[in-house]
């Protein structure tokens, strides 16, 4: 499907002809893996001492092989431990009603985030493959069977896959060195994810087994998706073997402000329980055949990793969930008998709380400790945001003239300095592509409050995604206001559209017969910017770091951090705790990982100095178990 239209019918006669809202989920790129390869993973292609894919001689896996892409450090690849490539997409924010929080996302496009083949929008074949590596199956005995499991849904919040699209399974046979048909599904639209239960056949019991999955897509953009989780593969099994016991966190907490994502911490300061939520949702999933006894808390920490508040204070609430019941959770913020608000005494201008929302099972073992926990990074810097920060489909208005304003109330009056846009590229080329930036103090009527002299053009952003525009003339704005842009070309302005989150009511158009609202839910990706804190969570980046060419990745980490630099002398490391005690400090040229395992959660800052002890880069890291 290429877009959806409001009106079933639209005729264009010229530039001020009628023009209409439009939402595609047909996509050119995904703006996340773009940047984030082209900020971590691109410098270590010039790396000759770095191996990147693992070594097709190392030892096999053993039995049992189990993933189900629930890892909490924000690392957008699959875990290289147990995968030979990195074509999929791991995320949380595509799948609808999931196995457990995490998929491995197939579409149309590369490791890079770009299409497989842009030279023609029909371009169709063999996608992303995702290969395990090789696993020991010459120890099962013959009668000791062997089963297959795994979990997968077509189209989700994505694109649907067509029916000449599909996703197969293969096994790999080393005595031949051939991959064998096993299994495959034709494009469709949403379905709930099915469980697929498959035999291994004894054919297949040696040292050097493999399985992989590949879509057939469309090769020219980010489309056609299937989603998979829970791959499951062990001897002992039969053919009834298809729950577990287990009970899953179906998604990542979302934010516990009242209005809006994220907002300055200014502003929450304000009037900090006015903007807190009065409750907050977890949905979880029983994956077993039998009723659940389930033990949760909630827990809040702050930058320092020192607990803010919990609720239940003391084990022993716990909730009866029946087998294969999807079980929603409301938990108490501003209600008895736990009442919270995050702690206003930090000076800072931005700060972060971990918000963790975890549970255990009341007795038997758990199938999956990973997926127990779901943690989510409240984050105040210097912008509002309605959007999560995943952008699902695109947004935009057709024609020359046409505007798009996102309303916002802030807590108090205050300076505004720009814009972070989140724009998806679709076309290479978008310098005919032009806007003003503006600001409004009411919609109807009409009454603008500030607009760009210069025009705009739009640009696609770094490992954040955003791209900030400054305003020539910074504005205080006191009250409702409204921020976007005046079109002056034909050409749509594809921004950011989070299918997540229903903030459609705040987002206002115009295409030449007065404004309206969106009749599309979920919330564009527009973010108005407050004063000159430089917010190193999603604002700009360090200039120094950039222009030495470090990256650090994952950010968070939980087990290990990759460092790389294009410096080809002897360099250092230190990493602080956050009471400036240095907890590593190592050496090394171009190209380090680094186990962090045994370092608490929180806040750390990395320094990089040379060998006269001059600052080469720093940059701040979070620690996330």
């Amino acid at each position: 499907m290429i877009k959806k239209s409001v009106f079933p019918l639209v005729l264009f006669i010229s530039s001020f002809c009628y023009a209409q809202e439009f939402i595609t989920d047909s996509l050119f790129s995904n703006a996340f893996l773009y940047n984030y390869f082209k900020t971590y993973l691109e410098p270590l292609q010039n790396q000759s001492d770095t191996v990147v894919e693992p070594s097709p001689f190392l030892t096999p896996l053993e039995l049992p092989f189990f993933d189900d892409f629930s890892q909490s450090n924000g690392f957008p690849y699959p875990d290289g431990k147990k995968w030979k490539n990195r074509n999929v997409f791991i995320n949380s924010t595509y799948p609808v009603n999931p196995i457990n929080i995490g998929v491995a996302t197939f579409d149309g496009l590369k490791e890079n985030g770009l299409p497989y083949n842009n030279s023609t929008q029909t371009a169709w074949g063999i996608a992303d493959y995702l290969t395990s590596l090789p696993i020991d199956l010459s120890v099962v005995l013959p009668n000791d069977s062997v089963y297959f499991t795994f979990y997968f849904q077509p189209q989700g919040l994505g694109n649907a896959p067509e029916t000449k699209d599909s996703l197969v399974l293969e096994f790999y046979n080393a005595t031949d060195s051939s991959w064998h048909w096993r299994w495959s599904a034709a494009g469709s639209s949403l379905k709930s994810f099915k469980q697929v239960h498959l035999y291994v056949d004894t054919l297949f019991y040696d040292s050097h087994f493999q399985f992989r999955f590949r879509n057939y897509a469309t090769l020219s953009g980010n489309v056609d998706h299937w989603h998979l989780d829970h791959v499951y593969l062990n001897q002992g099994r039969t053919y009834n073997d298809t729950s577990f016991n287990d009970v899953a966190v179906m998604h990542i907490s979302t934010s516990l402000l009242d209005k809006y994502y994220a907002m300055p911490w200014r502003h929450y300061k304000a009037d900090t329980s006015a903007n807190m939520r009065l409750s907050t949702a977890m949905r979880i999933r029983n994956n077993s055949a039998v009723t659940q006894n389930v033990f949760y808390r909630f827990k809040i920490n702050d930058e320092t990793n020192t607990q803010q508040g919990i609720h239940p204070s003391a084990p022993g609430n716990f909730f009866i969930i029946n087998p294969y019941q999807i079980y929603s959770l409301t938990l108490p913020i501003l209600d008895n008998p736990f009442t919270f608000h995050f702690p206003a005494g930090n000076t800072n201008c931005q700060t972060y709380f971990p918000v963790y929302q975890y549970f255990h099972l009341g007795s038997g073992p758990d199938f999956s400790i990973r997926n127990d926990t779901s943690l989510y990074f409240q984050h105040f810097g210097n912008y509002y945001a309605y959007d999560d920060g995943s952008a699902e489909a695109a947004w935009g208005v057709q024609g020359a003239g046409t505007k798009v304003a996102l309303e916002f109330t802030p807590e108090i009056a205050d300076t505004l300095s720009g814009v972070d846009l989140y724009f998806n590229p679709y076309v290479t080329n978008t310098t005919n592509f032009i806007f003003r930036l503006t600001v409004w103090s009411s919609l109807i009527p009409e009454v603008k409050l500030y607009e760009e002299n210069v025009v705009s053009y739009p640009q696609y952003g770094n490992i954040n995604y955003f791209h900030r525009y400054h305003f020539s003339s910074p504005i205080v704005v006191n009250g409702t206001f409204y921020i976007g842009w005046s079109k002056i070309s034909e050409d749509p302005l594809n921004v950011g559209f989070d299918y997540n989150l229903l903030n459609n009511n705040k987002l206002w158009y115009n295409a030449g017969q007065g404004w309206t609202t969106s009749s599309f839910q979920g919330s564009a990706m527009i973010r108005p910017v407050f004063g000159s804190c430089n917010d190193v969570f999603t604002g700009e980046e360090n200039v120094e770091t950039v222009n030495r060419k470090v990256s650090v990745f994952p950010n968070p980490a939980n087990d290990y951090i990759n460092v790389v630099t294009s410096e080809k002398e002897e360099l250092f490391i230190q990493i602080f705790d956050v009471t400036g005690k240095i907890v590593i400090a190592q050496s090394f040229k171009q190209y380090i990982s680094i186990n962090v395992n045994h370092l608490h959660n929180g806040i750390m800052l990395l320094r990089i100095t040379d060998n006269m002890g001059n600052v080469y880069a720093t940059e701040r890291m979070v620690i996330a178990k």
